[in-house]
């Protein structure tokens, strides 16, 4: 019983962390000013820069909207963890 749940919580616990990871590469990818563009093969990289435009909208997006995101589940984490801890002193 203790183990099923210890298991459950563990897989629960890996998913909010590959999330968090996964918003951050994206994060990340708003936040660069240039483009890599791969057609077939990695000799054919091209390498554009964004408008300026472009540059300032990507960035207010990811200061916005994605870090909004990522702070939202690094709360939703730290209340899983503390559930966590709660439940395996208390078992």
């Amino acid at each position: 019983m203790i183990f099923n749940t210890f298991f459950l919580i563990s897989i629960f616990f890996l998913l909010y962390f590959f999330q968090i990871l996964i918003w951050q590469q994206i994060f990340n990818h708003f936040r660069v000013s240039k483009i890599y563009y791969e057609e077939s093969s990695w000799f054919d990289t091209k390498i554009c820069q964004k408008l300026c435009f472009l540059i300032k909208k990507d960035k207010f997006f990811a200061s916005q909207k994605i870090k909004g995101k990522i702070r939202q589940l690094n709360k939703i984490q730290k209340l899983f963890s503390l559930f966590f801890i709660v439940f395996y002193f208390l078992s």
